[in-house]
């Protein structure tokens, strides 16, 4: 689009220039052969055929003068182009012994071939930052995602370790209280067992069934409470992941 109106800008300064200088009655001629060259230099992308174009339009402009008004807008398609040095040859037909002898016409001109530089140009650059600007919008948005999915499977990770932290250390108060106070438990029943079985004293027999029968439900409560934090002490899929 900005190549668009630059050359728009162009043509309607060599319009100018043009309906001032020329009076004769195919003036219109130029006007479209200008036009049609520019167009085709626009929509061809082969350097080599619009090179050719560009030669063939220089030609026309030493045999026919009338056509360098438009000069400068078929120029502007070949500034910065890939052979650079090309658009000085459109200097040429302003020095040839053929051009217009209106030296001030040719100053005026070789001054919009100037013009008609510092425009591509500035046209060329504008759309260079464009395309990094946007280029530089989708990297970094393509980092943003990245960085979410990283951070979500750290979230994920830690959320991870945090569960396998907890079952390991209900699995290690399950292991301490069956280890330790389960076996207290069960050296306190044998030995009540055994006053019992040596004990003549009916009274004292009574105490010491009632004392057996409380570590009896203890040692329950226990056995509960081991199963139960050594159930929850075990992530299933992980070990079934182990196994595999």
């Amino acid at each position: 689009m900005s190549m668009l109106f630059d050359k728009s800008v162009m043509l309607l300064i060599a319009l100018a220039l043009y309906f001032f200088q020329v009076t004769n009655n195919y003036f219109i001629v130029s006007v479209l052969g200008a036009t049609i060259t520019s167009g085709l230099l626009s929509y061809l992308e082969d350097y080599r055929l619009k090179t050719v174009i560009f030669i063939i339009y220089l030609i026309v402009c030493v045999e026919i003068p009338v056509f360098l008004f438009f000069l400068p807008l078929i120029t502007y398609d070949f500034m910065i182009f890939q052979i650079k040095w090309l658009c000085f040859f459109s200097l040429l037909p302003l020095i040839s012994t053929k051009a217009d002898g209106n030296i001030t016409i040719n100053f005026v001109i070789a001054a919009l071939l100037a013009v008609a530089y510092l425009l591509r140009f500035r046209t060329v650059s504008v759309e260079k930052m464009k395309r990094d600007y946007f280029e530089f919008q989708y990297q970094a948005k393509e980092i943003s995602m990245q960085l979410a999915d990283k951070n979500k499977s750290l979230l994920e990770k830690q959320d991870y370790e945090v569960n396998l932290a907890t079952l390991n250390e209900r699995n290690r108060i399950a292991r301490d209280i069956h280890d330790n106070v389960g076996h207290i438990l069960s050296r306190s029943i044998l030995q009540v067992g055994a006053l019992l079985a040596t004990c003549r004293d009916e009274g004292t027999k009574e105490y010491l069934k009632s004392l057996k029968g409380t570590l009896d439900e203890a040692m329950n409560s226990v056995r509960n409470s081991v199963h139960d934090l050594h159930e929850d002490s075990i992530d299933l899929q992980m070990e079934i992941q182990k196994l595999i």
